[in-house]
C-alpha cells in the first residue's frame, strides 16, 4: 500500500490488506473461513483461510462477504525473485536447485485464481 501511495500520491476510498493462510485440515466452512477486521476508515484487514485440498480462490472467497468490482479492482502481489550468491550455507547444487523450482513455480495470480490483467506484482530480490 504504501508504494501504491508513493507511486500515484493517493490513498483509494476502499483498501483491502488480504492475508491467505492454508489449514491443516482438509476443507474448510467457507463462511467461517473470512475474517474482516476494520483497521480505520476505509482499511480493513481480511484474512482468507483455506483447506489444503480446497482450491485457493480468492476472489471468490471475498465476495461472500464484500461488495467490490473485481474487473475495477487492482491486485498487489508480492513477487521474489532468488539470485544465487557465493555466501555460506546451503551447496551450490542445492540452491541451483531451489532456484531453478522457484523460477518454474506457477505464478502467483494463477494459483489464487485472479484475473492477469488486473494484477500488479511489487518485487524483491533474494541471495542465497
Amino acid at each position: 500500500m504504501l508504494h501504491n501511495i508513493k507511486h500515484n500520491g493517493v490513498l483509494h476510498e476502499h483498501s483491502y490488506v488480504v492475508t491467505v493462510m492454508i489449514s491443516d485440515q482438509p476443507h474448510l466452512d467457507p463462511v467461517v473461513s473470512l475474517v474482516v477486521e476494520t483497521l480505520s476508515d476505509g482499511i480493513e484487514r481480511v484474512h482468507v483461510t483455506f483447506g489444503y485440498m480446497d482450491p485457493p480462490n480468492i476472489a471468490r472467497a471475498l465476495r461472500r462477504r464484500l461488495r467490490f468490482d473485481i474487473h475495477a479492482t487492482s491486485f498487489f502481489l508480492n513477487r521474489r525473485t532468488v539470485l544465487l550468491s557465493d555466501r555460506p550455507g546451503l551447496a551450490r547444487w542445492r540452491k541451483k536447485l531451489f532456484i531453478g523450482l522457484t523460477r518454474t513455480a506457477a505464478a502467483a495470480h494463477d494459483h489464487y485464481h485472479l484475473p492477469s490483467d488486473r494484477v500488479i506484482e511489487l518485487g524483491q530480490q533474494i541471495s542465497l
